[in-house]
């Protein structure tokens, strides 16, 4: 990713954290409908057990709320932790938050910064996949060159970044959920099922098939 698609990527996403924080503030009456958020972490809980073949101790990374709570990160974990214990023995042993400023989410395009990554990955040498809620670092030939060797799965979990498809093929990434898009005025019918309302919001992509 060349430094001027990573600073026209950390415009869009520093105008979209903005406006996702003054929709999401308590002050403005508005009621969130965590529906499609706890069916994000059941699903991404299914497909991260069955990756590691249903058994392993994983290190969940996700951004720091800081002093306000943050009801949908709290709503994906929460479904995540307890489809984990539903469908195998994939357990979560360690949950790592990532504090940013204003100038290192631009800096990093609102993605985990890599020094930090990288020192996750030193920290915890014998977990079997690093799951993130947050955007997979942007890193250089000779760090990706690292991890196409090193053990554990990455997992990314509803962090949109243009590269994902690229990543995961080379071994980079091995398993991305990402927002699925769509036209404002595209009907979304009722879901049925959790399967369903995931499928309404989200796209799995996966090393071993490519795309969903």
């Amino acid at each position: 990713m060349n430094r001027k698609t990573l600073g026209q990527i950390s415009v869009v996403l520093l105008v979209t954290t903005l406006a996702m924080w003054n929709f999401l503030k308590p002050s403005d009456g508005r009621k969130i409908d965590l529906n499609p958020y706890k069916a994000l972490g059941s699903i991404a809980s299914e497909e991260t057990s069955k990756l590691l073949g249903h058994q392993g101790e994983i290190v969940v990374v996700i951004p720091d709320p800081g002093t306000d709570s943050d009801p949908v990160m709290e709503a994906q974990v929460a479904a995540y932790r307890r489809g984990l214990k539903e469908v195998g023995k994939v357990v979560i042993g360690s949950i790592e938050t990532v504090k940013m400023d204003p100038f290192m989410s631009m800096r990093t395009g609102g993605a985990m910064p890599p020094e930090q990554f990288l020192a996750l990955l030193r920290r915890h040498p014998s977990a079997a996949a690093f799951v993130l809620f947050i955007g997979f670092p942007p890193l250089g030939d000779s760090e990706m060159a690292q991890l196409q060797s090193h053990p554990a799965k990455r997992i990314v979990i509803s962090a949109a970044f243009p590269d994902y498809r690229e990543l995961i093929p080379k071994g980079i990434l091995h398993l991305a959920i990402i927002p699925r898009t769509r036209s404002a005025d595209e009907p979304v019918p009722a879901a049925k099922s959790m399967r369903e309302a995931f499928d309404q919001e989200y796209l799995i992509i996966r090393r071993e098939a490519g795309t969903q």
